[in-house]
């Protein structure tokens, strides 16, 4: 039974109006639908349920090999991302190289293309750079149009924006809050 939300977290994927995901609570076990990211029982974060048991398919050059277990919709939108190495720096420290992703950002890996795997029609965002240009190029890729909010008085990331204004399928907005978004950067707060 699909709960009417119209907010995704980047985080916590819930029920919205594109479709159901099984959703849990780590603190008291409820499984269910919510009509947000936190448990409708206790208040904690909810975490996506996984869709199945994980089998890591090598074949697969991208996130999609880990598919069993993520949350895809009826088409799974991909432009190669995952798979991005480890990396020793400054005398030995690992970390992991998200520049190789699509555009650069830790949300092509899972969260745009599993979000935009899950939507159709055209989705609300407030401007968050990297996020944003992130959520937008994987839309396109699905044909999926996106609305983008800007408040003026908080615009820095010219770059990014700059590249949204070039993208067919990306309308802005310049101005300050008040709109209803279907898509929130970050996490939500812990009770």
């Amino acid at each position: 039974m699909p709960v009417n939300s119209n907010k995704v977290s980047a985080y916590t994927i819930y029920v919205n109006r594109w479709g159901t995901l099984r959703l849990r609570c780590l603190r008291c076990g409820y499984l269910g639908p919510s009509d947000g990211p936190l448990c409708p029982r206790c208040g904690f974060p909810l975490i996506v349920e996984p869709r199945g048991v994980l089998r890591i398919d090598r074949e697969k050059p991208s996130i999609l090999r880990y598919a069993s277990v993520l949350n895809y919709g009826d088409k799974a939108v991909t432009l190669g991302e995952g798979l991005t190495r480890i990396r020793r720096v400054n005398g030995g420290v690992m970390i992991k190289d998200e520049s190789r992703n699509p555009t650069g950002s830790f949300m092509d890996r899972g969260g745009s293309s599993v979000l935009i795997s899950n939507v159709s029609g055209e989705v609300k965002v407030l401007f968050e750079e990297d996020f944003t240009l992130s959520i937008a190029t994987y839309a396109n890729a699905a044909g999926i149009g996106i609305r983008v909010y800007v408040n003026p008085d908080h615009v820095g990331a010219y770059a990014e924006l700059l590249r949204l204004s070039t993208m067919s399928n990306v309308t802005i907005e310049f101005s300050e809050g008040g709109h209803r978004v279907d898509i929130i950067y970050g996490e939500p707060p812990i009770p």
